[in-house]
């Protein structure tokens, strides 16, 4: 019988039906806080009980909740991926075809012994510098060919993504997280970085805000020529102002070749990378720039655009 791990969805819905109280004074606890506190910081932790791993494993993320340091967050996502995915190497390729679809929503399955997933879930969890470029890969009806290690490859990246994604924003927290959270600011995060970093958010696109380059590959998205580079440009700008994945979305309907599959995964993929929007002059060399604009950025453009129409007299007629 394979052993649980604390990122299944099977036993964080044991968690949700378990009741856990600081207020109880029970030693269990605030053991398992000290462990996610020790985890959080790197340290080395043992091996323990299922129901210990969980609830430690989610007091960590909550944890990183209060404490707001990407870096931080990052370097804790790759740590526990990197760990589960060694643990995983030891598991049949059934419990593993199992934990990607069931946990990750992957659609992998196995036939005549090589394991198949579809390139969407490939191009979504491989990893960069251990994984095969999709064009390199042999592609049948949408499904590609790998191996178990590359299986537990994309399991891994699933892991540290899901991390980062499941990190909550908490209120109201007992006391003795707070304690623990304000140990970790003074141990692991250099005191330069503790600050958070704030990026521009939108609710909304201005197109009457837009700089021409990214004006023209809306045009040529609407008509179904935009390439490649042009995607990249529009869809980095996007994220890059803060647009939710919904309203980024809603900008590629616009194209009468939208897929909405493809465009949730490539939103996601460019999410998980952390891809910026190219500064003018590459946009320039990628024979996409159509103006002079005041700054050397689309994003700052846009901005500058925007707070300048915002502030501007209302002009009256007579």
């Amino acid at each position: 019988m394979p052993r649980p791990y604390p990122f299944e969805k099977k036993e964080r819905e044991k968690l949700r039906q378990t009741s856990i109280s600081f207020e109880t004074k029970d030693p269990f606890i605030f053991d398992c806080l000290k462990r996610a506190q020790d985890d959080v910081c790197g340290k080395s932790i043992a091996k323990a009980g299922s129901k210990t791993e969980v609830v430690s494993f989610t007091l960590a993320k909550i944890l990183l909740g209060v404490i707001e340091n990407n870096e931080l967050n990052k370097s804790y996502a790759e740590r526990k991926a990197k760990f589960w995915k060694d643990e995983l190497n030891s598991e049949s390729l059934t419990i593993l075809v199992r934990m990607a679809r069931d946990d990750f929503g992957m659609d992998v399955k196995i036939e005549n012994d090589p394991v198949l997933v579809h390139f969407t879930d490939y191009l979504l969890y491989k990893k960069e510098g251990t994984s095969k470029p999709l064009i390199r890969t042999r592609l049948k009806k949408g499904f590609i060919a790998i191996r178990k290690e590359d299986l537990c490859t994309m399991i891994g990246q699933a892991i540290e993504n899901d991390i980062l994604k499941s990190i909550p924003t908490p209120k109201d927290l007992p006391k003795e997280i707070i304690s623990a959270a304000n140990e970790i600011k003074g141990e692991a995060i250099p005191k330069s970085k503790v600050k958070k970093r704030t990026t521009p958010k939108i609710k909304s696109l201005k197109e009457d805000a837009l700089p021409p380059c990214i004006k023209d590959i809306i045009i040529s998205l609407e008509s179904g020529k935009s390439n490649h580079n042009a995607n990249f440009v529009l869809v980095t700008f996007l994220i890059g102002l803060g647009l939710d994945n919904a309203g980024i979305i809603d900008i590629y309907r616009r194209s009468p070749k939208f897929n909405e599959k493809m465009t949730e995964t490539q939103v996601r993929f460019a999410l998980q990378r952390k891809y910026t929007c190219p500064a003018c002059k590459t946009i320039k060399s990628y024979g996409l720039c159509t103006g002079k604009c005041e700054k050397g950025h689309p994003e700052a453009n846009y901005i500058k655009n925007a707070f300048r129409k915002k502030k501007a007299p209302e002009v009256k007629n007579g």
